[in-house]
């Protein structure tokens, strides 16, 4: 083998090398890709559980004072009851 054709083949190898490294490269970037998705969707996931419970949370202190206001006005509840109601829905009000 002379010398230019050892180098053909040198270059051939070579070649086949950043080919391989080339396809490895892009399937890591898409493996980053696909695991980076995966994450944002479940931080959406997440984030759409935490909202709906703290939608639920409000309904629920909303209609706890809602009733504690109607026993207010027919004389059979406390002002204190009304009260923490109210601390209720603005508690839910600053942690949502």
């Amino acid at each position: 083998m002379d010398h230019q054709s050892g180098q053909v083949a040198y270059d051939l190898v070579a070649s086949k090398r950043r080919l391989e490294a080339s396809a490895q490269h892009a399937q890591a970037v898409e493996q980053e890709t696909t695991r980076l998705a995966a994450v944002q969707y479940y931080d959406l996931v997440l984030t759409q559980a935490q909202i709906a419970v703290t939608q639920q949370a409000m309904e629920e202190a909303e209609e706890l004072l809602r009733i504690e206001r109607l026993r207010s006005k027919s004389g059979t509840g406390l002002p204190a009851d009304e009260l923490r109601a109210q601390a209720a829905v603005a508690a839910v009000q600053q942690t949502g």
